[in-house]
């Protein structure tokens, strides 16, 4: 806690904010000596973005004016927020933008059954295209092990907060499919693919 008290006074001092939320690992209490610090400042000025080093962390903070927030903003600009901690807020904009991006971020991924069938059919189908030995074939079993974690959180009824809080939960709440699509990423051999696509076609076709 004194890290981001550090952090915010930093960021208070140069940028005077009407409001400040803080998101990712430093809101939900799993940051390490590696994490950035995710925020969204709102402050008087042009749109910019800090990437300074304090106190040892990297910062990853977007700063908006308020107008920003005064007519139509698009939700997914700004969908972590909703997951975020509010810090200060003297004129009610973090809050009213929260509550905006709420029921968007609460979506899950591929809630049709039909949509469902169809990734895990496209899973299957780059499985088979990555065994071809080449460049192309290791992009697709990259591609496929980051966006088969949507398809997963489809499968497992959650919406989709980004790999570092799912893979938390698959660990906490599925422990079979967190160590399967672990090893997957840990060890990026064929073989842990396919065991990894297997587990979602299995988690598939329990679902139906």
């Amino acid at each position: 806690m004194g890290k981001v008290l550090r952090i915010v006074r930093y960021l208070t001092k140069k940028y005077n904010p009407e409001s400040v939320i803080v998101y990712g690992s430093f809101a939900d209490g799993f940051a390490d000596r590696e994490s950035d610090f995710d925020a969204l400042l709102i402050a008087k000025g042009d749109k910019r973005h800090d990437g300074s080093t304090v106190d040892g962390t990297v910062l990853d903070v977007f700063v908006y004016p308020p107008e920003t927030f005064d007519g139509a903003c698009s939700p997914d600009d700004f969908l972590p927020v909703a997951f975020g901690r509010i810090l200060k807020d003297d004129n009610g904009r973090a809050a009213f933008l929260r509550e905006k991006v709420a029921p968007f971020a609460a979506e899950v991924p591929f809630k049709k059954s039909e949509d469902l069938e169809h990734a895990v059919a496209w899973c299957e189908k780059m499985l088979a295209r990555t065994e071809r030995g080449d460049a192309v074939a290791a992009y697709r079993h990259c591609r496929l092990l980051v966006e088969s974690a949507e398809i997963y959180c489809g499968l497992a009824g959650l919406p989709f907060r980004g790999a570092k809080s799912l893979l938390r939960r698959m660990q906490r709440e599925d422990a079979e499919s967190y160590e399967i699509y672990s090893a997957a990423l840990t060890d990026p051999s064929a073989a842990t693919l396919r065991d990894w696509v297997g587990r979602i076609r299995m988690l598939f076709d329990q679902k139906r």
